[in-house]
């Protein structure tokens, strides 16, 4: 069961490749306030990994990762 969040901004990456889905991420993260939160969209579960990189190196949290409906949310605090 997910956990009822409040997201700040949601942007959908799902069906980019290569290096798009973590450009878009990262530009959103940059655009948020220290505490807000960013939920980002993605049909690529392997994409965490990535989230988990940029999250190591933007100072941020991934708080949530869950699938529904074949999409993955992954939940990030900045």
């Amino acid at each position: 069961m997910a956990i009822k969040r409040k997201v700040d901004r949601v942007i959908d990456v799902s069906g980019l490749l290569g290096p798009g889905p973590s450009l878009l991420t990262q530009g959103a993260l940059q655009q948020l306030k220290a505490g807000e939160v960013l939920e980002v969209i993605s049909n690529d579960r392997g994409f965490e990994r990535a989230l988990m990189e940029l999250c190591d190196d933007d100072g941020c949290r991934l708080l949530e990762v869950r699938e529904q409906f074949g999409l993955f949310h992954f939940v990030i605090r900045r």
